[in-house]
Formats: C-alpha cells, sequence, structure tokens
C-alpha cells in the first residue's frame, strides 16, 4: 500500500478549520441564549428603577439572557401572550400589580417572578414568586420609633379587605408598646366619622394600601384633618409626602428589583417558585415635608433628613 503525502497547502488548510473549530463556541451555545419577557404595568419610574436592579443582576452574573419589554399601556394583551407561546421563555418577570394579573391568568406553564405588588397574597400561584412592595411592618414601626420616640399613639382605618393587614400590625405594636387605636371602615364615606372617634387619641394616622378607603377626595380630607388635629399623617410614598403627609416610608425600587434579579437566578438554576415563595423589600426610603412638620410644630432632626430620600420644604 502506498502512503499518501499531504501537501504544505493541505496541512494549512486543515490546521485553518481545526484552529477555527476549536476558538469558536458551538452553535447551539447561542440557541441556549434566552429572551426573557418583561411585562409592565405602566411607564413610571419606580417600574423603570426596579426593572434596572432585576437587569444588574442578570448581568452581573452574566446570565446569557436578552430582555424583551413590554408596555401594558401600549402593547396589546393579544400580542403579548402570542410572543410568550411563540417564544417559550425560561421565564416571565413582571412590574407591577396589572401585569402579574395578567400573567396569572394567561401564563400556567412558565415560571413567573413579580416585582413592586402590593399585597400579592391574593395572586398566589404555584408557578408565582417574587417580591412585594409591602415593607415589612417591624421594619417601618423601628423607623418611627427611631425618629419620633416620645409618641406612641397610632392610628389605623382599614376595611374588611385589609384585616389581614391590621392584625399584622396589632401583632407588631404590642411587640414595640406602641398603642394601636383603629376603626374599620367599610366604604371611604365612612371615612370622616371615624377618623373623627380616633383623632383626637392620636400621634399618627398610618395609612395602610387600601383603594376602598383611599382615593383621592379622602386622602385630601385626611391631610386637612391631620393639620387641624396636629396628628402626623405616615403615607405610602413620597407621593403622599409631597401632598402634605409628614412623612412616608416605601421600598427602595431598584434594591427590589435587585430581591427580583436573584429569585430569577435561582429559578434559572432549576428551583421551582413554590421553593423560593414571595419576599418583601429589605430597604426603604423615607421622605419628609418640612412644611408639614413646621405647621404642626415637630422638628426633625437633621441627621433624618440628611438619610432621607426626598424632602419637601417649599
Amino acid at each position: 500500500m502506498k502512503s499518501q503525502m499531504l501537501s504544505g497547502d493541505m496541512v494549512k488548510k486543515i490546521f485553518i478549520l481545526v484552529t477555527v473549530f476549536l476558538i469558536s463556541p458551538p452553535t447551539d451555545v447561542f440557541s441556549e441564549q434566552e429572551t426573557i419577557p418583561v411585562i409592565f404595568s405602566l411607564n413610571l419610574d419606580a417600574y423603570h428603577n426596579t426593572f434596572d436592579g432585576f437587569k444588574n443582576i442578570l448581568d452581573e452574573n452574566k446570565t446569557p439572557a436578552q430582555i424583551y419589554k413590554f408596555d401594558m399601556a401600549k402593547d396589546t394583551p393579544d400580542a403579548i401572550l402570542s410572543w410568550i407561546q411563540n417564544n417559550k421563555p425560561p421565564l416571565v418577570f413582571t412590574v407591577g400589580t396589572r401585569a402579574l394579573k395578567f400573567a396569572k391568568e394567561n401564563v400556567t406553564d412558565i415560571p413567573i417572578v413579580f416585582g413592586a405588588v402590593l399585597d400579592p397574597a391574593a395572586l398566589k400561584c404555584a408557578n408565582i414568586t417574587g417580591v412585594s412592595m409591602d415593607i415589612p411592618v417591624d421594619i417601618m414601626l423601628a423607623e418611627i420609633e427611631r425618629i419620633f420616640p416620645d409618641r406612641k399613639k397610632i392610628g389605623v382605618l382599614y376595611s374588611p379587605k385589609t384585616a389581614h393587614l391590621y392584625k399584622e400590625l396589632q401583632q407588631n405594636c404590642e411587640k414595640k408598646n406602641f398603642q394601636l387605636i383603629s376603626r374599620m371602615v367599610k366604604v371611604g364615606g365612612e371615612l370622616p366619622d371615624a377618623l373623627k372617634e380616633i383623632s383626637w387619641r392620636i400621634d399618627f394616622l398610618l395609612m395602610i394600601p387600601d383603594p376602598d378607603i383611599y382615593f383621592a377626595k379622602s386622602i385630601e380630607y385626611l391631610l386637612i384633618e391631620g393639620l387641624k388635629k396636629r396628628f402626623i399623617v405616615v403615607g405610602l410614598s413620597s407621593f403622599y409626602t409631597k401632598a402634605g403627609a409628614l412623612v412616608s416610608f416605601e421600598c427602595d425600587y431598584r434594591d427590589l428589583g435587585n430581591q427580583a434579579g436573584a429569585l430569577a437566578l435561582r429559578l434559572l438554576n432549576g428551583e421551582s417558585p413554590a421553593a423560593t415563595g414571595f419576599l418583601r423589600p429589605r430597604k426603604l426610603r423615607t421622605s419628609f415635608n418640612l412644611i408639614t412638620a413646621e405647621r404642626l410644630g415637630i422638628k426633625i432632626h437633621r441627621s433624618f433628613i440628611k438619610e432621607a430620600s426626598d424632602v419637601f420644604e417649599e
């Protein structure tokens, strides 16, 4: 048998082919790069900050995933659902309550991670995990005690729908030695009478997220009564502080997004949503209205003002 000698040109071509094969990633690596849909309930800064935190965690961990954004204020439900069905992403990230409700009703076979949702217990499902906007009550009470150490009487109005939030507040007030003075309000129209009954006995009126009680007119009434009866309104966000509440506590949306991103990584690594559960924010932001403080004759220590995320003084 005669041996066949390879020419110099042939050896060179084989060397180039082998080298290209070794240094080029196989084609299935790129096919593994999934696209994660992000569904926004609305075009809000808070929601975009949540997304930024989520994306930051994926980027830090070099997760091979692209992002495809949907906005429920512009994109139709059919278009969003069609994209999800056609692309079969490894998970869906929703921001805000409306987006989570949509995903829960229409996406049952793909894990859902949510962020920036108030009181999501009613939306619990086997394929859903995420981070709510509900600030842990013990953390909020600790901040109230730190800023206003001599005031211990907390008023709260709640409806049947938020009775579970009231019970949680009640348990934590007992631990912190706060006196809780409350009234159940079935409809918003009952708020003035309920507030009249407790306003003379309280240092604070702590708002809880309850749209049955708090809407534009009732909030306006509450803020005016706070100035008249000289109690501190503790709002739900800087929006309320700007409107006249002396102080508000809210979640740090970017850090909330970081928490949601960490949950997404766990799902991408094989954990089930049921195993991760629902989380609450681990950081909060504080805002003050110094005009309201002055009208109430309350001095906020400079150190707290310096720590605050927002301060309204004109």
